[in-house]
């Protein structure tokens, strides 16, 4: 779990804090999230990537 955060997460949301979360900012990861996964040849990548968009729906 430490590994997915650090690769995944930080590098968007890591300089703030809980309290500080927008949906401005779930959009901006998932965008980013949406486009690295998107480049990935991994058969999961689209399942993933459609994961992403969805959960921006929530927000």
């Amino acid at each position: 779990m430490d590994r997915v955060f650090r690769l995944h997460v930080d590098p968007i949301l890591g300089h703030l804090r809980m309290a500080e979360v927008r949906p401005s900012h779930i959009r901006a990861w998932v965008k980013d999230r949406t486009e690295v996964l998107s480049l990935h040849p991994r058969p999961w990548r689209s399942f993933t990537a459609t994961s992403l968009r969805s959960s921006q729906r929530l927000w």
